[in-house]
């Protein structure tokens, strides 16, 4: 796994992110910001903050250290909107490389813009609509279409750049003069909104608290754009005294939670967009992603190249994937793509709670399937994964109704996800590896589930029991046929 990382100088943060990189996949290893507001005194001065610029040095010299002692192969320190508006921004670049060494790209609006449509389609794949990062400096809108990049806009609408001390309908006119000059921001365009920043990933956290939402995931939580468009609007009206009533958000976010909502509300109603979507990878991902030439990547899953690479570190034995979901994809030929992934996944993840108490694997697999740190995964794939993985280690089914399971999974995805976790506890009795399922074959013929292959493999009373749940699973009877063939020696080390 290569390490690489990022820092990011924002407006009001100053953040190291340190990623590992397989195949397409970003895994995020160490993430740590301090909050420097250097864009405090922007909007009045012209120029950062001056405790603002020594806190950041002070982050930045250790952010340094932080990012050599991981051994990174490459470090992309960047800064954003404060910076690059400020009249001694590029001062402030040559004492940070004085001082830390640290050689300060400064990117423009448009690069801030793609990069962050970069770093969404990225982590949602065929990402189609318009996508949305509110910093602290300014606000980036770009049209994305099937992840392509179609048109882009900066705007000083920052979170640290609002005017204070107004009304919220002189607020919305405000917002409302900015958005109405970007020409191509209308219905036509179609598609999802996406929420990049910590601000709107905040609007998120409440919208789940605001409908009880069973799953705390940012990644691709999905909201119906009315829903999304009621808790908008009501935020949107809060004081600074009722702000601070949304606990579901950190303190220092909750000032300026009215003016993120107002956001909101004018761009679903310029844009008219099917869904409202978070993301929590966008600009430094974007960056990421291009530097580290993870573009050329795009035909690559995302999401399997994380189960590939994270099946194995929490395994007994590493599984083999590919040939466990060789052996089983004849009996889900019915599924869609899209749960054929979440299929070919699970099998790499088969043994995803195998170091832990044998008591706790169910609970922990569902768990650990429910909030996978991986993108490209819908919540409903999480969910499909969570189920499948606790039924895998034998969970009892009166113990599978996590409030996401009976929310986001049909009862037919539940059927389905129970008939895999089946099958893989079946694999897993046959070969812990996956590497003997060749030399057997599981199929449906005749109203029967039927195993066959070399008898050395398929006698004994765990391989039975397990056939005979899975068959159960699918409402088949059992049928094992083990074959006499010469017994190939163990493998000695």
């Amino acid at each position: 796994m290569r390490r690489v990382a990022a820092i990011d100088i924002g407006s009001n943060s100053v953040r190291l992110a340190v990623y590992g990189i397989v195949g397409s996949s970003l895994i995020s290893l160490f993430d740590e910001k301090a909050t420097c507001a250097l864009g405090r005194d922007l909007a009045g001065t012209g120029r950062l903050s001056p405790d603002g610029r020594q806190q950041a040095i002070q982050e930045l010299m250790r952010f340094g250290e932080l990012a050599r002692d991981s051994n990174i192969e490459a470090l992309y320190p960047f800064a954003t909107a404060a910076v690059r508006e400020a009249g001694d921004g590029m001062q402030f670049v040559d004492e940070i490389a004085a001082k830390t060494g640290l050689q300060v790209e400064v990117i423009s609006g448009l690069q801030e813009a793609r990069f962050s449509a970069l770093g969404v389609a990225g982590g949602i794949p065929g990402a189609t609509g318009i996508v949305g990062d509110l910093g602290g400096g300014s606000l980036e809108l770009v049209h994305l279409d099937n992840g392509n990049v179609i048109e882009q806009a900066t705007m000083p609408l920052g979170a640290l750049m609002r005017p204070h001390d107004v009304q919220p309908d002189e607020l919305a006119a405000w917002v409302s003069r900015h958005l109405n000059a970007v020409p191509w921001l209308s219905p036509a365009i179609g598609g999802s909104f996406y929420l990049v920043g910590g601000a709107w990933r905040s609007f998120a956290r409440a919208h789940m608290r605001y409908t009880g939402y069973p799953l705390s995931v940012i990644q691709e939580y999905a909201m119906e754009t009315g829903s999304a468009l009621n808790l908008a609007s009501l935020v949107s009206m809060m004081g600074p005294t009722s702000a601070q009533l949304l606990t579901s958000v950190s303190r220092r976010r909750r000032d300026i939670m009215p003016y993120a909502a107002t956001l909101i509300s004018q761009l679903i109603s310029a844009a008219a967009p099917h869904h409202v979507i978070a993301s929590s990878h966008g600009l430094r991902e974007g960056i990421v992603r291009q530097r580290a030439g993870l573009e050329a990547e795009a035909a690559s899953d995302p999401f399997l190249d994380y189960c590939r690479f994270s099946g194995g570190t929490t395994a007994r034995i590493p599984p083999d994937g590919a040939s466990i979901y060789a052996w089983l994809a004849s009996l889900f030929q019915g599924e869609s793509r899209q749960e054929q992934r979440w299929i070919e996944g699970a099998c790499w993840l088969a043994d995803l709670a195998g170091r832990d108490h044998p008591d706790r694997r169910a609970d922990i697999a569902l768990a650990r399937g429910l909030h996978l740190p991986a993108v490209a995964l819908t919540h409903e794939g999480r969910a499909f994964l969570g189920l499948a993985l606790h039924s895998r280690y034998g969970g009892a089914k009166s113990e599978q109704h996590h409030p996401a399971i009976e929310t986001l999974l049909s009862s037919e995805k539940i059927e389905c996800a129970l008939k895999l976790g089946a099958v893989l506890r079946l694999a897993h009795a046959v070969s812990p590896r996956g590497e003997s399922l060749h030399r057997c074959s599981l199929s449906e013929r005749e109203g029967q589930l039927v195993l066959s292959g070399p008898s050395a493999l398929l006698n004994g009373e765990t391989v039975w029991r397990r056939l005979n749940s899975a068959a159960s699973a699918f409402g088949l009877e059992p049928c094992l046929e083990p074959q006499a063939k010469a017994v190939q020696p163990p493998v000695h080390a």
